[in-house]
């Protein structure tokens, strides 16, 4: 597992569709996506790696429907977001661009962040998104419904204050499902705000289904929880950033809108861990809280084998 500074958790990233709220936690986690053989006329199931040197020109513009993997390599000096946005009905790609960009402006102290994710969403869902730190790799695995998606790359600011330098590629999906969505070993639900997790999950590799079934924005970074420390100690932390953090990152799922599911191969060891969202309130009478604030943030145990 990667060495991740949790004292960055302050500083904004945009790295979709929202940012990880006023309280960001970049993450250098060593993720990994299942991307198992679909069952369907035995194809192996589509992947999309992006690295530095990939020219997103080249990359297809077109896909069947079904079991996707999209993968993401970064530089050894600079990291990298890939994101996948489904467009709503009638939006191009060229309206999604500003509307992002404007929330890059927001968390860069030029805006509403609330009303600039909002906005976004009105003209796309985010199915998935990547985030990966200098020298790391991610890769996660989605079903694509038919319909009109952006994959958008962006490396991450070389200079203070600068804004990420998008580069947006048009995907369609449609045609016959070329492949099947395999069994997954844990299912977990993140609703309003709250994690469903199942009891008794074991430790080694798994595949874990992620799906979001609040109505706002959701993702889950979990940290195994130093010896002795609780979800209460972890919360006191992130309020108060004093002091060294009681536990470490140990497993990332991007942020996805309501209704999406997504799949990464989880490789979690005994010991007591704690799920938490940094997405910020932003649907009803929007708070801008991030999620853990208002009870997104559980305590959990992985078994031993």
């Amino acid at each position: 597992m990667a060495h991740v500074e949790l004292a960055r958790v302050r500083k904004p990233k945009v790295v979709s569709v929202v940012v990880m709220g006023a309280l960001t936690l970049a993450l250098a986690l060593s993720v990994w996506a299942w991307a198992q053989e679909g069952a369907v006329q035995e194809a192996e199931a589509t992947a999309i790696t992006v690295t530095p040197t990939t020219a997103l020109e080249d990359l297809p513009q077109e896909l069947a429907p079904g079991y996707t993997t999209f993968a993401l390599e970064s530089a050894t000096d600079n990291g990298a977001t890939l994101s996948l946005f489904r467009l709503k009905d009638g939006v191009t790609a060229e309206e999604l661009l500003p509307a992002l960009e404007e929330i890059d402006r927001a968390f860069a102290g030029q805006g509403d962040p609330v009303e600039a994710i909002n906005a976004a969403l009105e003209l796309a869902d985010i199915v998935a998104d990547l985030d990966a730190e200098p020298g790391q790799s991610q890769r996660v695995s989605v079903v694509l419904a038919e319909g009109e998606y952006v994959l958008d790359y962006a490396p991450y600011p070389m200079e203070e204050g600068a804004l990420p330098a998008r580069s947006p590629r048009s995907i369609t999906v449609g045609g016959e499902v070329q492949t099947e969505t395999p069994a997954a070993d844990v299912e977990v639900q993140m609703v309003d705000f709250a994690f469903a997790l199942p009891a008794g999950i074991g430790a080694g590799e798994q595949l874990w289904r992620v799906r979001n079934g609040g109505e706002q924005l959701h993702h889950m970074v979990v940290l195994r929880l130093n010896e002795g420390a609780s979800a209460q100690d972890a919360l006191a932390w992130l309020e108060t950033e004093e002091g060294p953090p009681p536990g470490e990152p140990a497993a990332y799922v991007g942020i996805m809108s309501p209704g999406y599911s997504a799949d990464y191969q989880m490789d979690l060891t005994p010991g007591r861990y704690v799920a938490i969202c940094f997405m910020p309130d932003h649907r009803g009478d929007a708070t801008g809280q991030p999620h853990f604030m208002l009870g997104m943030i559980q305590e959990f145990e992985i078994a031993g084998e």
